[in-house]
């Protein structure tokens, strides 16, 4: 706005500078432009070399016009460039949102996993449970193993929910984290829309002034030309008569070409003060698109960072992808087992009868079975207890993830608005590496704990029917992972493309650049040999002030003498 009044000024100025010397030498009849010979023969010379200059400065104006025009074209492009910019920016949200919807089917795959563990460990636990003895039914079971595995299970389901407990813990930390950085993204991204709203103000204006300032270069110029026009019939000499050839008493006759030089001068300085403002306001121009560029290169850093975390994310779906296969197999595994199990225990219960003489010597195994058995259920009513717990808190961590999950979704679309809008993509894909991490170890934990209950589920019999709907349940989740990997890898050979049309560009720029402080370098020195025209002018603007005093002294000399010899031939006249 400061700008546009300044520029507003200048050109109510140099209008009225350049209308006021022709309005005073509108006044100048036909009768002054005739002159006796001598005063017009030393004002030639002088009147020559400023329309002279005047032409050299017009020529300066217009390669001043010519470098506006190309910075007005190079202003016209970068809103271009940043919509471009934009639209890609908004790409990357949308694909960033790809992502953490993928994450979030993979979290509910691995609780899904969780919860078909749970009701292991819960069937473990009603198998630990001590059955009631008939007297006739107490006979010996010559199996250590089947005294030993109640045990073996809730050792494995307390461990289990030690592992889920220091989970839980961690997930809070992160939460906590992303709560932190939604809360900074938020108030960068309010910064930042500012900031582009300031921009867009600026480039918008500077369009405008440049529009008025080159109708006010059109305007000057074409009254610099009928300026020439009118010096030029002033400097030719009018050819006289014989009869012309008398007095002409009038005083105006003499100054009509020092107000024509006066003019002249008063239009430089005019000139040069518009030469003057337009160096300012290239100067200007110039250090906004260097803070574009600048604002450019910042973000083609950004873009090759979050280019690498892509690739990175890729590589870590690839190992979870492989540790869903390993997890499939292991499951695979032990459904064969449960088989053989189930076969192997129907062989074992057939010998029963050859099992009641031993019953004596199994008397103090079945006092230890027992305490064992109450002391396995007093671990399992601890351990749901603890379950129960668990679950509350992992009811509250949702609730908050939703919560959080509201407030990214915010987040975005605020962050589609703005320029920088990388800082975002770059959280995000934070929290992708932190996801994924997390579900590596807890497939890493899953393992371990199924490897735990591989020995325990040896002598016992499982559901055949739920074995198989979790197997269904793991090829569903093999299925989703690899569309995640999929379309992670599209997305990151878009985003390689991407940045080679960015690398494009920021060269295209930097060649702009160049350009425009050459230009600047001529426009200044331009300038400068402007300015020393002018001292010249005004110098001989000075001298021909002088040489016109001393023509009215001249003429003040010549009419005394002039009317002593009408006095005496009056006197003359007289005596006759």
């Amino acid at each position: 706005m400061v700008l546009q009044s300044r520029l507003s000024s200048r050109v109510g100025t140099m209008a009225g500078t350049a209308f006021a010397p022709q309005a005073k030498r509108s006044n100048v009849g036909p009768q002054e432009q005739r002159t006796n010979g001598a005063v017009p023969a030393r004002q030639l010379p002088e009147t020559t070399t400023g329309v002279q200059e005047a032409n050299t400065l017009y020529r300066a104006n217009e390669e001043l016009k010519k470098r506006l025009q190309d910075i007005s074209a190079e202003a016209a492009t970068l809103p271009q460039t940043l919509e471009k910019n934009q639209k890609e920016r908004e790409e990357s949200t949308a694909r960033a949102s790809s992502e953490a919807m993928e994450l979030d089917r993979l979290r509910t795959a691995l609780e899904q996993e969780r919860q078909q563990r749970q009701r292991l460990e819960r069937k473990l636990q009603e198998m630990a449970v001590p059955q009631p003895v008939a007297p006739g039914d107490q006979r010996f079971d010559p199996r250590p193993g089947r005294l030993t595995a109640p045990a073996k299970a809730v050792t494995a389901a307390r461990e289990s929910d030690s592992a889920l407990f220091r989970s839980n813990e961690e997930l809070n930390k992160q939460i906590q984290a992303v709560s932190a950085e939604a809360a900074t993204l938020r108030q960068t991204l309010e910064k930042n829309q500012k900031e582009r709203e300031e921009l867009t103000a600026r480039a918008s204006s500077a369009g405008m002034e440049l529009d008025r300032l080159r109708t006010a270069l059109e305007q000057e110029c074409q009254q610099r030309q009928r300026l020439e026009r009118k010096l030029q019939e002033m400097a030719v000499p009018q050819p006289v008569a014989p009869g012309d050839q008398r007095f002409d008493p009038r005083p105006e006759r003499l100054t009509a070409p020092a107000k024509a030089v006066t003019a002249v001068r008063e239009s430089d300085s005019a000139l040069f003060r518009s030469n003057e403002e337009l160096n300012k306001q290239l100067q200007a121009v110039s250090a906004e698109a260097a803070t574009l560029r600048q604002a450019l290169e910042k973000k083609q850093n950004e873009r090759e960072e979050l280019a690498g975390r892509i690739f990175s994310g890729g590589m870590e779906l690839d190992q979870v992808r492989s540790a869903l296969q390993q997890a499939r197999q292991q499951r695979q595994q032990l459904e064969m087992k449960l088989q053989q199990m189930t076969a192997h225990q129907a062989e074992l219960e057939k010998p029963a009868a050859e099992r009641d003489h031993l019953e004596s010597d199994v008397g103090e195994q079945l006092i230890a079975a027992k305490a064992a058995a109450e002391q396995a259920q007093t671990a399992c009513q601890e351990e749901a207890r603890r379950s129960r717990r668990f679950e509350e808190e992992l009811a509250s961590l949702q609730k908050q993830r939703d919560e959080l999950s509201g407030q990214l979704v915010m987040a975005q679309q605020a962050a589609a608005e703005t320029q920088q809008h990388s800082t975002g993509l770059e959280t995000r894909l934070s929290e992708t590496s932190e996801g994924l991490e997390r579900a590596r170890i807890e497939l890493e934990q899953e393992r371990q704990q199924r490897q735990q209950l591989e020995t325990n589920l040896k002598e016992m019999t499982a559901n055949q029917s739920e074995l198989q709907k979790l197997a269904a349940e793991r090829e569903q989740m093999e299925t989703g992972s690899r569309e995640q990997w999929n379309a992670t890898e599209a997305a990151r050979r878009e985003e390689c493309r991407r940045s080679i049309r960015f690398e494009e560009e920021m060269a295209g720029l930097q060649k702009h650049r160049d350009e425009l402080s050459s230009q600047l370098a001529l426009a200044q020195q331009a300038a400068e040999e402007s300015k020393q025209r002018k001292e010249e002018l005004e110098n001989r603007l000075r001298e021909s002030a002088g040489e016109t005093e001393r023509a009215k002294a001249e003429q003040g000399r010549l009419e005394s003498e002039l009317g002593g010899q009408l006095k005496a031939a009056k006197s003359a006249a007289e005596k006759a």
